[in-house]
């Protein structure tokens, strides 16, 4: 999902390119995949034999990925990337996918 929202030099602003529009329309559905494709591999919850293996690939795992998608987020979502349906584009807030990434490791019960 990283990889997905790299935005190789598309500038922000109103004034992509049609190419640049569907770029970030292809990084924003390659997330929204990567996100569906983690709940319906049973990835809907990792196990960790030790309490402390767990907070840190939890911590980690939600720092990067969440860092990563808001920066993207926040560049490109006012972009007028597309004219129509935003929504079908952007599925996820960054909070509501450090949620959703955080429920990943639900399978350890607490802190």
């Amino acid at each position: 999902a990283l990889e997905a929202m790299d935005p190789e030099g598309a500038p922000p602003g109103s004034g992509l390119t049609e190419k640049q529009r569907q770029a970030v329309k292809d990084r924003f559905t390659a997330v929204n995949a990567a996100v569906d494709e983690s709940a319906r591999s049973g990835q809907a919850e990792w196990r960790f034999p030790r309490p402390e293996t767990a907070r840190a690939l939890r911590s980690a795992t939600t720092q990067a990925v969440v860092a990563a998608y808001a920066a993207f987020y926040r560049r490109y979502k006012d972009s007028g990337f597309t004219r129509k349906h935003p929504e079908k584009y952007i599925k996820h807030s960054p909070e509501a996918l450090g949620e959703i990434v955080q429920g990943l490791f639900a399978g350890y019960a607490s802190d």
